[in-house]
């Protein structure tokens, strides 16, 4: 079913300064879905500009791999599925990098096979336009080959046009990983890989029409050979080109890697010794491997995006298989902005950190695949962004057989309650008095703002403790939270208080004093800001108008969030006789009260920050209708057109204006039957 909204009321006149430009947030951790409310399933691919037919102008199109385990594991996540069965290759639309438009598989497994039905290994792919021909080439793994598809159209259908064999190229017939890159700059598309056995040597070739006529690589330049790593990509950012990747984990997160050039053939700088990149270190680069990059270059700045993969065979390793974050930059060094939520501006290219980002690294304890103290690769006797004090009882080290795990092998009966296979870990086989803590401040690109935080987690723990304390220490001062007073019964539980940060800086800790064998599973933390309220301080005011200083009822504001009727809009003038009345008094004609049930009424301050149609404009690119009367002395006509017009320039931007149906009659503010058949018809209309 097609989403629809209708609206037949009027829009206010008191209409808030609109910017140019528009953010659009971007939050991780979770499944994604198009605009139109389809399931998202690509991975291991890329995004490309191309010109699109419809329209003729340049939109994204980004590629990827749909595998059938996907969607299993989206439908139930407390399973993880094993293997990467191939559906096909998806292709989605977007104007904005943001809202994606699914133009269904432009690769299908039956072409992949041949007819046969069996595809084996198939991933790893780019689209280059091959200008000589007018095509465009997909180019992917497949099995021990580079296969090569072509198709007249950026939304395929694409054929099977050869497999290459890398051999007599690098050695080994199929390249360990890969990924197409375009240089905007140049208008050239290169396949950037490594050599198919070990990794450890990394190529780029140049992609075009080669002697014999066909599509293929032109030529073959070795531009790294070091420690083995995958997940091999490339951007440009201000002339400069990154080689970067992940290391030989398998299926798991690790960190990302880079190199530096001014040459896309390099030299490459530090000479064969990829750098880790600043801001990964504490979640295995938000708990991916490195998928590709985007460079958006915006009327104000660059912006590189990095889009991550979450694979883990299949994705047991949290919730959305697609991660992506922004860069900063010191000089020619890249740093990793570790963000669940944040908002950027496709047209100026500038972002902003979300209201909604969780502070905490390594949230839900799935950077670490294995059981930690870990013997094998990587090897490791902490959990990565935590540290661990052992106060008493057993020390944590793989040189003591009775050493605790501090991590701790989720059920498929506790992945009905958290995310992902792993939980932090507190317990021992002794007397034991422990801490895990986690240091959490601004970066030099992302400022942990003073102010009210929530702090979530969810837990189970036995009854056998002592102590079990959680705490957020902030500028000298120590809130804690004692797990003790909550419930003790091995089930899990939600626990949550509100925390004050101030400089930047805080320190999260759990603190546990624990009989042998008590046991205490932590999972899913976050620490959120608080959306901002307007002042607090009470005033009297004679008469009934908008003021900067809204007055608030303080103490039922700080002890419920939840609770913040406005006085501003009240028709009662006396504020102690207005925070006696409940949320249903407020929205009734009590008090003489001229209007009932406006949003504006029960949020503080919501018009000082946008209006009616900036809320509207929420539910673009769906389709809406809006009907004004020109008698309606509520919304006088120019108020309601300047909102029309704010509207129109956001369903524009998403290029579906067509959508968005704004009428002015000649009615007061009221919906008689000709409106109600108008709407009607509008139903009509979007629902078949």
């Amino acid at each position: 079913m097609k989403k629809f909204f209708l609206l037949a009321i009027g829009l206010t006149t008191t209409l808030m300064a609109t910017a140019q430009s528009m953010n659009a947030q971007l939050r991780n951790d979770c499944f994604w879905d198009t605009a139109d409310g389809m399931p998202i399933y690509s991975q291991g691919g890329g995004i490309f500009k191309f010109k699109d037919a419809d329209t003729g102008q340049d939109a994204y199109f980004w590629y990827g791999c749909h595998y059938r385990e996907a969607e299993t594991y989206r439908q139930n996540p407390s399973v993880t599925p094993q293997g990467n069965t191939v559906v096909g290759v998806s292709c989605y639309k977007s104007t904005d990098l943001l809202h994606w438009h699914d133009m269904g598989h432009v690769l299908t497994a039956e072409t992949i096979s041949g007819g046969r039905g069996w595809v084996g290994w198939f991933g790893r792919l780019g689209v280059a336009y091959i200008e000589e021909t007018g095509q465009y080439a997909l180019l992917a793994q497949h099995n021990s080959a580079v296969m090569v598809a072509l198709s007249d159209s950026p939304t395929g259908p694409f054929t099977v046009h050869k497999h290459i064999d890398m051999k007599p190229m690098i050695g080994t017939p199929n390249t360990g990983d890969q990924t197409v890159f375009t240089d905007e700059d140049t208008g050239k598309d290169y396949l950037i890989y490594s050599y198919g056995k070990g990794r450890h040597i990394g190529y780029i070739s140049e992609i075009g029409v080669l002697d014999d006529g066909s599509i293929g690589l032109k030529d073959c330049v070795q531009v790294f050979k070091g420690e083995g790593r995958e997940g091999n990509c490339m951007f440009k950012y201000k002339g400069k080109y990154y080689l970067c990747a992940s290391n030989l984990y398998g299926w798991d997160a690790s960190f990302a890697y880079y190199l530096v050039s001014d040459n896309i053939y390099g030299p490459y700088t530090p000479t064969n010794k990829m750098q880790i990149m600043d801001g990964c270190e504490r979640d295995y680069a938000h708990i991916t491997q490195t998928g590709f990059f985007y460079t958006l270059r915006g009327t104000e700045q660059e912006t590189v995006i990095y889009c991550g993969d979450r694979w883990s065979d299949f994705a047991g390793n949290g919730l959305g298989y697609n991660q992506w974050v922004p860069l900063s930059f010191d000089g020619d060094r890249p740093h990793f902005n570790s963000l669940s939520e944040w908002n950027l501006d496709p047209v100026t290219g500038r972002w902003t950190v979300g209201q909604g980002n969780n502070y905490v690294m390594n949230s839900s304890f799935e950077a670490d695949r294995r059981i930690v103290p870990i013997p094998v690769k990587p090897r490791q006797e902490h959990l990565l962004g935590w540290e661990t004090k052992v106060i008493k009882g057993n020390e944590v080290s793989l040189n003591n057989p009775h050493s605790p795990h501090l991590n701790y092998n989720n059920t498929q009966e506790d992945r009905l309650h958290v995310t992902g296979e792993k939980s932090l870990c507190i317990n021992d086989s002794i007397a034991f008095e422990r801490e895990v803590s986690q240091r959490i401040s601004s970066s030099p690109f992302v400022v942990l703002e003073d102010g009210t935080y929530k702090l979530t987690l969810m837990y189970r723990a036995n009854e056998l403790f002592k102590e079990i304390d959680i705490s957020i220490s902030s500028a000298g001062k120590k809130q804690a939270l004692h797990l003790n007073d909550l419930q003790m019964d091995n089930h899990w539980h939600q626990a949550q208080m509100l925390v004050t940060i101030r400089k930047g800086e805080a320190l999260l800790t759990f603190h546990a004093k624990g009989n042998p064998m008590a046991q205490c599973l932590i999972d899913d933390v976050s620490l959120v800001k608080e959306l901002r309220m307007a002042s607090t301080s009470i005033q009297q005011r004679e008469r009934f108008e908008f003021q900067r200083n809204l007055p608030i009822y303080a103490d039922s504001l700080i002890a419920d969030l939840t609770y913040p009727l406005a006085w501003e809009n009240s028709g009662i003038r006396k504020f102690s006789k207005w925070k006696k009345v409940t949320t249903d008094e407020q929205m009734s004609f009590k008090y003489d009260r001229t209007e009932n049930g406006g949003f504006a009424n029960c949020i503080p301050a919501l018009r000082r920050w946008l209006d009616y149609p900036h809320i509207a404009s929420l539910s673009c690119p769906n389709a809406m209708l809006f009907i004004n009367g020109t008698q309606d002395k509520l919304f006088p006509v120019a108020g309601v057109k300047k909102a029309f017009d704010i509207m129109h320039k956001t369903w524009k931007s998403r290029g579906v204006d067509e959508k968005l149906e704004t009428e002015l009659w000649d009615m007061p503010h009221s919906c008689p039957k000709k409106a109600q058949e108008r709407a009607l018809a509008f139903f009509q209309k979007h629902l078949q």
